[in-house]
């Protein structure tokens, strides 16, 4: 039997903690997937949390959980855990003072 892997994708992600807070100090600071998903009528914000909207209707995402918005726009809500297990963060590429990256030597 033959055996598949996934490919790998990367996503745009916040815990909904660091929203609350940006929420709370500086709105401009908030991801432009997050305020366009607000703007649309898509994301609730209350207190301790945020209600997206989601396949089954709105979705609780709770204070450490994360939400995942992936490249065709789509977010989901994560558990911390779940979220930490599946993905790593991107770092950018670090320049030299000619111009080349990390990546290109």
């Amino acid at each position: 039997m033959p055996e598949f892997r996934r490919k790998p994708a990367t996503v745009q992600a916040e815990q909904v903690r660091t929203l609350l807070n940006q929420v709370r100090s500086n709105w401009s600071h908030l991801p432009d997937w997050f305020n366009d998903l607000y703007e649309a009528g898509k994301a609730i914000i209350y207190r301790n949390h945020i209600a997206v909207d989601g396949k089954g209707g709105l979705i609780d995402a709770e204070i450490n959980d994360y939400l995942v918005c992936n490249a065709q726009g789509e977010v989901q809500v994560m558990k911390a855990e779940d979220f930490r297990a599946e993905y790593e963060l991107v770092l950018p590429p670090l320049e030299g003072d000619d111009g080349t990256t990390a990546r290109d030597v």
